[in-house]
């Protein structure tokens, strides 16, 4: 008993410099955009309110959204004479542009803090490849013997508390995996998107590299899963951005994304074919009118002379 207590302590220990979040992942970035843009205290409050009309207003402000924000760096002050902060407003002005921007840049916040308070990213991406795809709740509890020494189970509350933070690396793409923290699904990482979240953003190849890397990375991706059809978008993903990590672009998932998104577009004489899932999945592609899980690229007339021009 004497040794269990001495492992749960050094455990808590361990994540006391943690973010501690009760707010769920869904609506940080909804509070963050009412934060902005609201005129006053009031005005706030009701729009703050609105976000989840089921949890007491003084619950929802006072122990979820400002503590929370405040864990994250986003916000400092009280709901009447606080703001955003430099890292608040970076999230909100790309929020302006769509969710998948702004989640980016949280995202990078995100990464950032871990490596600063807790170190689960950094110690997710050493282990082996082997590692990925365990259970969330396996994971946790070896990175909290681990980081503790001991060999003892952790306590439920240092379980809970890293569960939270890895549910918001999770639901804003740091991580791969299911949301809902201490679930037997997988979790993974790739080392490519984490380092393009450690550093700033750089410019896009021009069109002609994506043009081919698309081409080379769909090649690739059919030969790893024995078909010409539909590959899984997840795959293609990763397959893009190792080859033009190769050739010295290192891009996010969210990048990649907008590419593949660009399919179409940059590859002229091919027919691009984007299809939904079969059922519930992960590792997908935003579309505007559906989310695709498998993508197809088919030669037309003219793409072999199509491709010798633009290249």
């Amino acid at each position: 008993m004497k040794s269990q207590r001495l492992g749960n302590a050094l455990a808590n220990a361990r994540l006391q410099s943690a973010p501690v979040l009760k707010l769920p992942p869904d609506l940080a970035l909804p509070a963050i955009r009412v934060l902005a843009s609201a005129k006053g205290p009031e005005e706030r409050h009701q729009q703050l309110v609105k976000l989840r009309p089921t949890i007491p207003p003084r619950t929802l402000l006072n122990a979820y959204v400002l503590p929370s924000l405040k864990e994250l760096r986003l916000y400092g002050g009280t709901l009447r004479d606080g703001s955003l902060t430099r890292f608040g407003e970076a999230v909100a002005k790309a929020a302006e542009e769509n969710d998948e921007k702004g989640a980016e840049v949280l995202a990078r916040q995100l990464v950032a803090l871990d490596h600063e308070r807790v170190g689960f990213v950094d110690w997710l991406v050493s282990r082996s490849r082997k590692g990925n795809g365990e259970s969330q709740r396996t994971v946790l509890t070896e990175f909290l013997r681990d980081t503790t020494s001991h060999d003892e189970a952790p306590s439920p509350a240092a379980l809970d508390r890293l569960g939270k933070w890895v549910g918001y690396l999770v639901f804003f793409r740091v991580l791969r995996g299911d949301s809902t923290a201490g679930t037997a699904t997988s979790l993974g990482v790739d080392p490519r998107h984490v380092k393009a979240l450690s550093e700033a953003p750089g410019p896009l190849p021009r069109a002609s590299v994506l043009r081919d890397g698309l081409l080379e990375a769909y090649a690739d991706s059919m030969r790893k899963v024995g078909t010409q059809l539909y590959i899984p978008i997840a795959l293609l993903r990763d397959e893009l951005g190792d080859r033009l990590l190769a050739q010295g672009v290192l891009l996010t998932d969210a990048q990649i994304d907008a590419i593949l998104r660009r399919a179409p577009q940059l590859l002229r004489g091919y027919a691009v074919t984007f299809s939904p899932f079969s059922g519930p999945s992960r590792g997908g592609l935003k579309l505007a009118m559906m989310y695709a899980g498998f993508v197809s690229v088919r030669r037309g007339r003219g793409a072999s002379r199509s491709r010798k021009r633009q290249g």
